[in-house]
Parts: C-alpha cells; sequence; structure tokens
C-alpha cells in the first residue's frame, strides 16, 4: 500500500485535562510498543474517564485502568490461554467481554443488552462484537446477524442494506448527538455527524484500499485502526 499522507486538524493540548493528557499519552505509547513488537492490534476501548485496554495478538492485552471485576475476569481468561475476542468498557464501572466462540462476561450494563447475549448464547450462536454508546447497543453474531436497540433511523437502514448485500459488518462506533460509524467488507464504511476529518481519514484509507477495522472516539478525539497494527489519530502528545 502507498504511504498516506493525511493533513489531521490536531487537537491542542489545551483540549485535554493533565489527568486525560497522560492517560492518553500513555495508551499513544502503548499502542507504538505494540507496533514496534509486530503484534495485530484487535480492539481498543477508552471509558467515560479515558482509561483504555488495547488486546492484542492471540492473547495478549494492556491497560491503564480496569473496574477489579473486570481485571479479575480478564486474567482468569488469559491463564487459560482462551482469547479475548472483544471488551467494551460501557461505564466507568460497567464493561462487557466476549471470549471464545460465545463466552461472555459483563458488570452493570443495561438490562436489555444483558438479554440479548444470554438469548444469543443459549443459541449457541458465535458472538463476534458489541458496540455501545449513550443508551445505544449493537451486538454482532451468527452470520451477519445483530441485535441492537436504541439506534436512529438512518443507522438501522444501513445496517439492514449491509446485511442484504452479504457484507460482513466489522465494526461500529458511536459519536454523539447520533453520529456513528459502520465499517464492513475489507476496507468499506458509511458515517453519519462526525468530525469531517475523522470522514476524510476514512475516505483516503478506503481508496489507498487499507484494511480499515475499528474507528473510536473520545469526545472531540479518535482513532482509526487499520491493517495489522497501523492507526491514525487527532490526538498528538
Amino acid at each position: 500500500m502507498k504511504k498516506l499522507f493525511i493533513l489531521l486538524f490536531l487537537l491542542p493540548l489545551a483540549t485535554f485535562g493533565q489527568d486525560l493528557l497522560s492517560k492518553f499519552t500513555a495508551l499513544e505509547n502503548e499502542l507504538s510498543y505494540i507496533k514496534k513488537q509486530d503484534y495485530e492490534i484487535k480492539k481498543v476501548s477508552i471509558s467515560p474517564s479515558g482509561n483504555w485496554l488495547i488486546l492484542y495478538g492471540d492473547v495478549g492485552y494492556s491497560y491503564n485502568q480496569l473496574p477489579e471485576s473486570a481485571e479479575k475476569y480478564l486474567k482468569k481468561l488469559n491463564s487459560k490461554k482462551k482469547i479475548i475476542k472483544d471488551f467494551d468498557f460501557l461505564s466507568d464501572t460497567g464493561w462487557v467481554a466476549i471470549a471464545g466462540y460465545n463466552a461472555f462476561a459483563y458488570k452493570y450494563v443495561v438490562s436489555s443488552l444483558a438479554k440479548a447475549l444470554k438469548r444469543i448464547n443459549d443459541n449457541q450462536k458465535e458472538i463476534h462484537f458489541v458496540a455501545y454508546g449513550s443508551g445505544r447497543w449493537i451486538i454482532s453474531y451468527g452470520k451477519n446477524k445483530v441485535a441492537y436497540k436504541n439506534l436512529s433511523k438512518s443507522l438501522e437502514q444501513k445496517i439492514n442494506s449491509v446485511r442484504q448485500k452479504n457484507k460482513n459488518i466489522k465494526d461500529v462506533a458511536f459519536f454523539e448527538n447520533n453520529g456513528w460509524v459502520i465499517l464492513y467488507g475489507k476496507n468499506g464504511f458509511s458515517a453519519e455527524n462526525i468530525p469531517s476529518d475523522c470522514q476524510e481519514a476514512l475516505k483516503k484509507l478506503k481508496q489507498n484500499k487499507a484494511k480499515i477495522k475499528q474507528v473510536v472516539f473520545y469526545n472531540q478525539a479518535w482513532f482509526i485502526f487499520y491493517n495489522k497494527n497501523d492507526y491514525l489519530t487527532n490526538f498528538t502528545n
């Protein structure tokens, strides 16, 4: 792939308080280390207070701070060499993790999400990922199936369109004011009400045929993860 040059409107450091600046700097340092070790970055999640977790390689993970219940669960999975497929902060204390084929664990999640996960697990369908944001959630499972609640009409319509075309839904990210991004196929994406520089970066990646894997938002900051362990962000330390 050609080297990607994108002019990013970097967020000024004053946008972040000292605590957040420290956390995001540590996140970037850890991402750089993982890239130097040539591990695959699988998933990144950021909590409302800026704490973070990275899933990488086969069973690797790193974090700056986790709820005690999540820390114990992930440590147990790691000691048994169980593959951790997905982890999402739902709040500073709430979280959900997906392991193996369809095993899951959570703490302090909305009842509708918990019931959907249990139903999918009981039906022995594979769970791929969970996305959550401001009361909105979606679960990808089985052969291009989804369960969701409180999605905007536009996102709901886009999901149905992608599924009708038999394209695999890889990830969904929620932004403020009903903003969203959906990633599908090799490098397809659709978005609504997200920062313009993030949308332009996604367009450039698609034009360069990059494999776009995940978008993560934190207020006005964003990260785009693509290929094996590459990423773009409008945050800089």
